[in-house]
Formats: C-alpha cells, sequence, structure tokens
C-alpha cells in the first residue's frame, strides 16, 4: 500500500467498492475533536471500571484523525517496496477477511 497517498475517507470508499458495497455507500467524517472527546471518555470510563482497552485511546484518536502520508519513492528506494494494483490489494484484503469470519461463525456454531 505505498503506492498512493489516501486519505481515511478515501481508503474506506476504496474499501467499500473492494467489498462490492453499493456505489451509494457513503463515507461519514467524524469531526476530529468529536472522535477524541467520545474516545478520552470511554479512557475515563474503562479506568473507573478498572478496563484497559490494550491501546491508548487519545494516541488512536490522535491515528485516526490525522493524515499519514509517505513518499512513495522513498518507500521503493529505501525499502525495496515494489509497486503493485491498490486495489487488487484491497480486494485481496476483503476476501481474506470475508474467509475468516466464515470460519469463525462455523467453528461458533459447531462449538
Amino acid at each position: 500500500m505505498a503506492d498512493e497517498n489516501l486519505s481515511w475517507v478515501q481508503l474506506v470508499r476504496r474499501l467499500a467498492i473492494a467489498a462490492e458495497r453499493p456505489a451509494r455507500t457513503r463515507v461519514h467524517e467524524v469531526p476530529a475533536g468529536v472522535l477524541r472527546a467520545a474516545l478520552a471518555t470511554t479512557a475515563i470510563l474503562h479506568g473507573l471500571v478498572g478496563k484497559q482497552a490494550g491501546l491508548n485511546p487519545m494516541r488512536l484518536a490522535y491515528l485516526l484523525t490525522s493524515e499519514m502520508f509517505i513518499d512513495p519513492a522513498t518507500c521503493r528506494e529505501e525499502l525495496g517496496v515494489v509497486g503493485g494494483d491498490l486495489d487488487a490489494a484491497l480486494r485481496d484484503i476483503v476476501e481474506a477477511s470475508e474467509r475468516r469470519t466464515r470460519q469463525v461463525r462455523t467453528s461458533s456454531r459447531s462449538g
């Protein structure tokens, strides 16, 4: 996925296409402040009941509200990343996820 720089909205839209969702599938953006407040509240509530999310909700909020762009040329030159078809890779991810979901559902019914 080092071929293109995508915003989160663009990535979710491309995943929807890869999952063969209807063309009318809408991606709703949550304002950064709202997401940060919701995750901060979640962190406080979890702390009060002794739960731990396994990751820092505030760092997650930052990650989900930041655009993370890379230089594809640097990826190719420094890391040896070879370009490919991003849409094909997204389809592969969706198919693998769907296969795994079917496996989990099947095993939970038989167990």
